[in-house]
């Protein structure tokens, strides 16, 4: 009696016994299996916020490098117009004789006075490259404000006063380079001659640099 009762204790202690076992071994096991879900879950996630990290900054850089090519493009334009003008400017300095066919004759016949108003009625091709100039620094002027914001602000500033010394150089070509038809004299005050000539060394000696700062900027594209 006392043997069985012995049996049924141990019986029931090693039956109790395996199931809290099991029952440790199967919330370890899925309490482990939750963890490792939770887990791969959260890297998923750390993958997706870096892809999407990654997007923004690339597609940032795509738009500060088409800003870049687009603006240093015009800045090309615009400087091989004030580059023309420059040398024109510089070849009749120094070749005044060349100038003789805008004087008034003073004296002549037909011919002199055909050629006089044939060089002096016609636009000349350095005064149509003033005008294509001064429109294309305009609009360059008026399509880069909106795009300021991809560009470090020192870079911006440099931009936008390069194109408005373009605009100042083709807008005010004429009026300095205009002649007295008698004395052949530019009539505009040495001043402003002056001036519009600072104006156009300035112009040349900023693009090089800015075309540097471009490079900078642009650096290698990020992996």
């Amino acid at each position: 009696m006392q043997t069985d009762l012995l049996q049924t204790v141990a019986i029931a202690v090693f039956t109790n016994g395996s199931v809290l076992a099991l029952f440790i071994w199967v919330f370890k096991v899925a309490f482990e299996k939750a963890l490792d879900t939770r887990a791969k879950l959260y890297e998923r996630e750390i993958e997706l916020q870096h892809k999407k990290t990654f997007h923004q900054f690339s597609k940032i850089y795509d738009e500060q490098a088409t800003t870049l090519r687009d603006v240093y493009s015009q800045l090309v334009e615009l400087n091989d117009h004030a580059a023309y003008l420059a040398f024109h400017s510089q070849f009749y300095e120094q070749h005044p004789e060349l100038l003789e066919s805008l004087r008034v004759p003073e004296a002549g016949g037909a011919k002199e006075w055909e050629r006089y108003l044939k060089n002096t009625l016609a636009t000349k091709p350095e005064e149509l490259k003033a005008e294509e100039l001064t429109k294309a620094a305009s609009a360059a002027l008026k399509a880069f404000r909106p795009r300021r914001i991809y560009l470090p602000l020192s870079t911006a500033s440099e931009v936008e006063r390069l194109m408005n010394l373009f605009l100042l150089v083709g807008s005010q070509f004429r009026n300095v380079n205009y002649r007295d038809p008698d004395t052949l004299q530019q009539i505009v005050a040495p001043e402003v001659i002056d001036t519009w000539k600072r104006v156009l060394s300035a112009s040349q000696e900023l693009f090089p640099k800015l075309e540097e700062q471009f490079r900078e900027h642009l650096g290698p594209r990020p992996e």
